[in-house]
């Protein structure tokens, strides 16, 4: 009754599933940094993060986040 049962639950399954989401996501978005950082430049990638920071700032002042810890 016991691991069998607590491994074979829906419960066991829909975490190992989040888990390899997460895991994918993360390798993905790694594999996006370092592909256009090779692709731009370093300057290129550096005009790019700064862009996206401040779109970012700006977004988050529209929906009321004054401060923001980055």
């Amino acid at each position: 009754m016991g691991i069998k049962r607590l491994l074979g639950s829906t419960l066991a399954k829909e975490t190992g599933i989040s888990l390899f989401l997460k895991v994918s996501q993360a390798f993905f978005s790694f594999m996006t940094t370092v592909l256009l950082a090779r692709i731009l430049g370093a300057e290129g990638y550096g005009i790019l993060s700064s862009i996206y920071e401040v779109t970012l700032t700006k977004c988050a002042k529209k929906l009321g986040i004054e401060s923001m810890k980055i």
